[in-house]
């Protein structure tokens, strides 16, 4: 008569953490798209939600210091003058709050990927040679990923038409000139010398500037672009390189 073999039964932890998981995913997706297309909505709404009157200066709000923030965070949706400027708003308001998602996420999905625990033989000779490897491939792995991802969003954020000029007021409004000041031709705040003012001259032209924003970002941006290529094919090689270290060490 054959012995049975017992199986290791799955626990609850790793199933709990895939429907933390997908809630995590779904609810950002969902707050992500309703301030992005219905951000002036959204704020309006919630604006009206509150309890109390809010104040930039929360000693003289008679709101709790997490609400009065809420409510500061909400009223550059209520002032914007078209609905392309709330994905601005968007980021700049909830950056820090978004990273923190993302990070909840990101250890949701380790929690939920991660076998249960059973024993296992210590490794191989070669299992234990190739684990100094390990950690810098997966650095590698994810500054390649980290540097693509990155080349991809800003290729699109400059280099697709209207939304490359729009791009360019931000971050000139970032640097302190006012919208008044954006004439490319005859403004002193975008004729400063520096890394972005020079740059970002051409998409600010009338029509040429909304128009022909993939041709500026390739003519203004190619240095960043050409440096941004080889830093992404440098870590490519490495990860390759390593990746083939492991192999021929595990043999």
């Amino acid at each position: 008569m054959k012995a049975s073999r017992s199986r290791p039964a799955r626990g609850s932890g790793p199933r709990l953490s895939r429907i933390v998981f997908q809630l995590l995913r779904t609810g950002l997706l969902l707050f992500c798209i309703s301030f992005i297309f219905f951000g002036g909505v959204v704020a309006e709404a919630i604006t009206a939600a509150l309890p109390c009157q809010a104040h930039p200066d929360y000693r003289v709000s008679s709101c709790p210091a997490p609400l009065n923030w809420l409510a500061q965070s909400m009223s550059p949706f209520l002032s914007a003058q078209t609905i392309l400027d709330y994905p601005f708003i968007f980021l700049h308001s909830f950056w820090a709050f978004i990273l923190l998602w993302l990070t909840a996420i990101a250890r949701a999905r380790w929690a939920s990927m991660r076998p249960p625990k059973v024993l296992v033989a210590a490794p191989s000779a070669k299992q234990a040679a190739a684990l100094p490897y390990q950690t810098p491939h997966r650095i590698l792995q994810i500054s390649f990923w980290f540097l693509l991802l990155g080349l991809i969003a800003f290729c699109i954020a400059l280099g697709t038409p209207f939304l490359g000029s729009h791009v360019a007021r931000e971050i000139l409004l970032q640097m302190g000139c006012s919208p008044g000041t954006f004439d490319p031709f005859t403004s002193p705040c975008t004729a400063a010398p520096g890394f972005w003012t020079p740059r970002l001259l051409p998409f600010l032209i009338p029509i040429l500037g909304q128009f022909l924003s993939p041709i500026w970002l390739l003519w203004k941006f190619y240095d960043v672009l050409i440096l941004w290529l080889l830093a992404i094919g440098l870590v490519s090689l490495l990860r390759q390189h390593i990746a083939g270290r492991m192999a021929a060490v595990s043999a």
